[in-house]
């Protein structure tokens, strides 16, 4: 494999009892090298504590910036910690409802991208599925959305939600092409009512099609299924993306 996989702390707070620094440790036994923390921002000792003492890399991280009253702090917090890529999104849908409420959404993911360039940061949008259950004359708000972004801005699709929302995640990666920097990664079954989080491999999601349309973009893995075990969920889609770009690494 040619870069770390991250897995998405938020997802391992509820078996670590809450502390970001205990959901470190539990990735890194589970196998992971990298992680992605969750609300950085506001827990800058106990993940620079923890990835110290573990060793693991933070190559992204979630936190609040489209509506801080001071994300120069969010992007201090990030250098801190030696995150490179600082994740947002929006599920308000009421920010998605026009396209001029779109486009005020745009203008304010441009500046913040360009705030976090000034300092040697990059900005990601984590799309979900609300941008793609909402519809400006006649298409998902989220491309008229991506139409206005400055190129430094990069997206980070969650495939499982876009899916839920109906969506051929694979083409719409094709769509977004290189944009694309990020990949929160869950199996899903859709067969029913509601949609279920399943491990890679384990459901109903084309992924090695989803993976090969977007071969530039670091690989999170996210699990958040109340129902099930989570950890061990987490590795045992950590071990299926092992092996199948491993098996795509020496492929002839």
């Amino acid at each position: 494999m040619t870069a770390p996989v991250s897995v998405d702390v938020s997802c391992l707070l509820g078996d670590a009892g809450g502390d970001p620094a205990a959901a470190v440790h539990r990735a890194v036994a589970s196998g992971f090298t990298a992680v992605e923390p969750w609300a950085f921002d506001q827990h800058v000792d106990a993940y620079r504590t923890a990835l110290r003492a573990s060793g693991a890399s933070a190559p992204s991280g979630r936190a609040s910036t489209l509506d801080a009253e001071r994300p120069d702090d969010v992007f201090d917090a990030a250098l801190e910690l030696g995150i490179g890529v600082v994740v947002d999104g929006c599920t308000d849908a009421g920010r998605w409802s026009s396209a001029e409420r779109a486009a005020q959404l745009a203008a304010r993911v441009n500046d913040l991208a360009a705030a976090a360039h000034a300092r040697g940061l990059r900005l990601a949008y984590r799309t979900g599925s609300v941008e793609l259950r909402s519809t400006v004359h006649g298409t998902h708000a989220l491309h008229v959305f991506v139409r206005q972004l400055d190129p430094r801005v990069g997206l980070d699709v969650d495939v499982f939600a876009a899916s839920a929302a109906g969506t051929n995640a694979a083409l719409l990666l094709q769509v977004l092409g290189e944009r694309v920097r990020i990949l929160h990664l869950t199996d899903g079954s859709f067969d029913s009512p509601a949609p279920r989080q399943r491990p890679l491999g384990w459901g109903g999601l084309n992924l090695p099609r989803i993976l090969r349309a977007a071969p530039q973009a670091a690989r999170v893995l996210t699990f958040t299924d109340p129902a099930a075990d989570v950890t061990a969920s987490l590795r045992r889609s950590l071990r299926w993306l092992q092996a199948h770009e491993d098996q795509q690494t020496h492929q002839p």
